[in-house]
Formats: C-alpha cells, structure tokens, sequence
C-alpha cells in the first residue's frame, strides 16, 4: 500500500487528511479520492471537422485542473481513454473536451448524443507552471 501512495501525485497525498487518523486511514482515504470517477452529463456536441467534435459536459459542481492536466473519459460498456480538457482552467463548468476521431474508442465517443451520461475520472498529471510565467506576454 506503501508503494502505490508513494507514485500518487503530491496534490492527493496530503488530501483531505484528518489529524487523528492514523497512517492506514489515510491512505486508503487517499487511493479512494485519487480514483473516484464523476458522471456527466452531455450538454452539447460541437462539430469542429469531419473527425474532431467537442464534448461540453456538465459535471453537476465544480470541476478543477490545472492547465495541462488530462482526464479519463468513460462509456459505459466501452472503455475509457485520456482527453485533456480544451476550455480554460479558470472554467469550472461545464468543461469541455475536444477530440479526434482516431480508433475504436474516439469513434464510440463521436456516436454519442446531447443528454448521455459520461464518465470522468481525474485530473491526472502534474499540468504546467503558470504561476511562474505570471506578467510575462508570449507570441506565437
């Protein structure tokens, strides 16, 4: 149990922590929220191109992550595979997701309809350093 809360991410590690728990409490309590999933539901469908739709997907609350973090989405009965978020991470909801049909997975994500039920797990990752660019102009 030791070896799995070490590869957690910092962020989960020190998560909702009580002071009187022991080491085992919290660490179970850590696994559990670093893997608990969020069902959503599909608000729109946004055709960029013949192969990339945008998913908005109401996730019922706030839903935080920082810029270059991704997410498991999940279809029931289908899998799930990692997507990183295309909105702002200052949008909290919906968020929304955009993705190029590629395989097997990305084809049954573009199948599915305005008001269906999708399944998220995360943020993963580490995202960037913003904070650290803070007052600086970038040209592209």
């Amino acid at each position: 149990m030791w070896a799995l809360y070490r590869r957690l991410p910092r962020e989960y590690r020190y998560q909702k922590c009580s002071p009187k728990a022991d080491n085992q409490e919290v660490v179970v309590m850590l696994v559990v929220n670093a893997f608990e999933s969020i069902r959503t539901k599909l608000l729109e469908v946004i055709t960029e191109s013949p192969t990339i739709k945008t998913f908005v997907l109401d996730c019922g609350g706030d839903f935080e992550f920082k810029t270059g973090q991704f997410v498991e989405v999940g279809l029931a009965g289908v899998g799930e595979g990692p997507f990183t978020p295309s909105c702002s991470h200052y949008t909290k909801n919906p968020i929304e997701i955009t993705i190029m049909k590629t395989g097997y997975m990305t084809e049954k994500i573009h199948q599915i309809r305005k008001g269906a039920e999708v399944i998220l797990r995360g943020p993963y990752g580490n995202g960037y350093p913003l904070e650290k660019f803070e007052g600086s102009i970038f040209l592209s």
